[in-house]
C-alpha cells in the first residue's frame, strides 16, 4: 500500500472512531483546526500502524481498544495517546506463522473469549456486538447472526428502561451506523463478502427490528447494565 493509501485508511477509520466522541471544546467552532488535529492524529498513528491492507484491517480492533483504554473517556484522543496506543499495540503475525491455537493474550484468543461471551449472554460490551470487533467476530464464525442480535436487543431494552424509547433509538441507530461503516471497510480490505451487509435503507430496518424485539423483551438485559448506563 502507498503511503497516501496508507494514510487515506487510517484517515477513514480514524474518523469513524472519532465520531463516537465529544469534539475538544476549542475545536468545535474551527473547522480548519479540526481538521489540522486530525491529521496529526492520523499521522502519529501511520508511523505505527501496518501497511498491508490485510494487516490493517487485523491491527485497526486491537488498537481501538488499546486507544480506548488508554484516552480519556468520551472525548477525542490526543496526539500523544493515539503514538502510545499505536506503538504500543501488537502487529498481526506473519502470513504461515500462525499456529492453530491461538496464543493466551493474542487477539484470536481474545475473540475467542468474547465470542464465549456473546455466546453465554454475559460480560460483553458495546463494541463486541456493533463496529470492528462484531464483524470480525461474524464474519470469522465465530459469532451467529442470532447471537448478536440478542445481545444488541439486551443493550436496547436497558437504554428504554434508563433513558426511554427515543434516546434507545437514537442510539441504536448510531451504533448501527458504525457497524454498517466497519461492514465496508472490512469488505474493501478483503475483497469479498462474508455476510449480510447493511445499506442506508438496511441500517433503519435493523434498528427498528432491534428497537421492536427490545421494547417487547422488556427486563431481560443482561447482567451488565450498570457498566452501560
Amino acid at each position: 500500500m502507498t503511503s497516501a493509501l496508507h494514510r487515506a485508511a487510517i484517515a477513514e477509520r480514524m474518523t469513524a472512531f472519532l465520531r463516537r466522541r465529544a469534539k475538544p471544546r476549542h475545536l468545535q467552532a474551527d473547522e480548519q483546526a479540526a481538521a489540522a488535529e486530525l491529521e496529526a492524529l492520523v499521522r502519529r498513528c501511520a508511523s505505527h500502524a501496518p501497511t498491508d491492507p490485510e494487516a490493517l484491517a487485523e491491527w485497526w480492533p486491537r488498537f481501538e481498544l488499546r486507544l480506548e483504554d488508554i484516552g480519556n473517556g468520551r472525548h477525542w484522543p490526543t496526539p500523544k495517546e493515539v503514538s502510545q496506543a499505536a506503538a504500543t499495540t501488537p502487529r498481526p503475525a506473519a502470513r504461515g506463522m500462525q499456529s492453530g491455537t491461538p496464543e493466551v493474550g493474542s487477539w484470536a484468543w481474545r475473540l475467542d473469549v468474547k465470542a464465549r461471551r456473546i455466546a453465554a449472554g454475559r460480560d460483553y460490551c458495546e463494541a463486541d456486538v456493533w463496529g470492528p470487533v462484531a464483524v470480525e467476530l461474524l464474519r470469522s464464525g465465530r459469532v451467529t447472526e442470532g447471537q448478536i442480535d440478542r445481545a444488541r436487543r439486551a443493550f436496547v431494552a436497558s437504554w428504554i428502561r434508563t433513558w426511554g424509547e427515543a434516546e434507545a433509538t437514537r442510539r441504536a441507530a448510531a451504533l448501527a451506523a458504525e457497524h454498517a461503516t466497519a461492514e465496508r471497510l472490512h469488505d474493501q480490505r478483503r475483497q469479498r463478502t462474508a455476510g449480510p451487509r447493511l445499506d442506508g435503507s438496511g441500517i433503519v430496518k435493523a434498528v427498528a427490528r432491534v428497537m421492536a424485539a427490545a421494547s417487547s423483551q422488556g427486563g431481560t438485559a443482561h447482567d451488565a447494565d450498570a457498566e452501560h448506563a
